[in-house]
């Protein structure tokens, strides 16, 4: 263990306190109100909404991005058990009704071996889906040998990832490798996961609609931030304690504010490597300047402009924009 808070400002470790006080605090809308307040502790105000929401929204981006890639591995390791699963207990009714087929004499003979060919051609069917679900994790282990995951699974470089997804035209051959293992394994998954693997492939590939998702992912957060801050008057200054929205009003709230916690706590956690013109920022000076970064990133991918993004470092004070170096 070590204090996760040694090297933060004043103002992110009250946050930090009224957010927890939020998270305990039983009555909805009063949470909800201390939810503002403690972006408000930040120096964040009313009318600086859509700056926090330009932040939110280039942060969102990343976990997206990284959150596709633990869906991804988790999926397909379910997909690889649950297929081991259903042939074990096919193969053992098989082999059970097989026996008794054989060791019954009489009547009872025919039925038996009836059933014990029925339970054989589903357990031949199991290993079938079982064949394939093994070479999905074949391709799995083509992504990750590309990724660089550990036993530990940790994604520890986003871009590589990223470089997945969205290959570029003068890639290696071991790239283009892992991206065609992964369509193959978009292809096995099936669901939700590889719903998403197809729309984030397709937007990265689409500088337009990458930069259409980030702003309307930026709209809808300046909504939510104005809207906490109506029900912070509310709750406070008129006395309305309850509503018809105050469980989602309160959810929403504590996800609001734990993203903005959760890039301001990394920012500053690697501030020592910061770039001159980004040490010592206060805290709603990272979020003017990672506002800046998200208008630059959308701006270039209006205009066209070809240059790999990093997403590893999207949100980090140890990178002056979203490029990579």
């Amino acid at each position: 263990m070590r204090p996760l808070t040694t090297s933060w400002p004043p103002t992110l470790r009250e946050s930090l306190r009224t957010a927890h006080v939020a998270r305990v605090t039983e009555a909805p809308t009063t949470a909800a109100g201390l939810c503002w307040s403690a972006l408000e502790a930040l120096d964040v105000k009313s009318h600086s909404t859509g700056t926090l929401g330009r932040a939110l929204s280039l942060q969102a981006t990343r976990q997206q991005i990284i959150d596709l890639h633990q869906r991804t591995r988790t999926t397909a390791a379910a997909l690889l058990s649950a297929a081991r699963t259903a042939h074990r207990a096919a193969q053992r009714t098989a082999d059970q009704l097989e026996a008794a087929a054989s060791a019954t004499d009489g009547d009872n003979t025919a039925v038996l071996a009836e059933r014990a060919a029925a339970a054989r051609a589903i357990e031949l069917r199991r290993r079938a889906a079982l064949e394939l679900a093994l070479e999905t994790e074949s391709h799995q282990a083509v992504v990750d040998s590309w990724t660089a995951i550990g036993d530990d699974g940790l994604l520890r470089d986003p871009n590589r990832w990223l470089d997945i997804l969205q290959p570029p035209a003068d890639a290696d051959p071991a790239l283009h490798a892992a991206a065609d293992a992964l369509t193959a394994l978009a292809g096995r998954l099936g669901g939700d996961t590889a719903n998403r693997l197809r729309t984030w492939r397709a937007r990265l590939a689409d500088p337009n609609s990458l930069a259409d998702w980030i702003e309307e992912t930026e709209a809808r957060f300046k909504k939510s931030l104005d809207w906490l801050y109506a029900l912070r008057n509310t709750a406070l200054h008129d006395g309305r304690f309850t509503s018809t929205t105050d469980l989602l009003d309160v959810h929403a709230g504590r996800a609001l504010v734990d993203l903005t916690l959760e890039f301001l706590g990394n920012w500053y956690r690697h501030e020592a490597n910061a770039t001159p013109d980004q040490a010592g920022l206060t805290a709603v000076e990272a979020i003017a300047h990672l506002a800046e970064r998200q208008h630059a990133l959308v701006a270039a991918l209006r205009t066209g402009t070809p240059a790999k993004r990093n997403v590893t470092r999207l949100t980090s004070p140890a990178s002056t924009d979203w490029r990579r170096p």
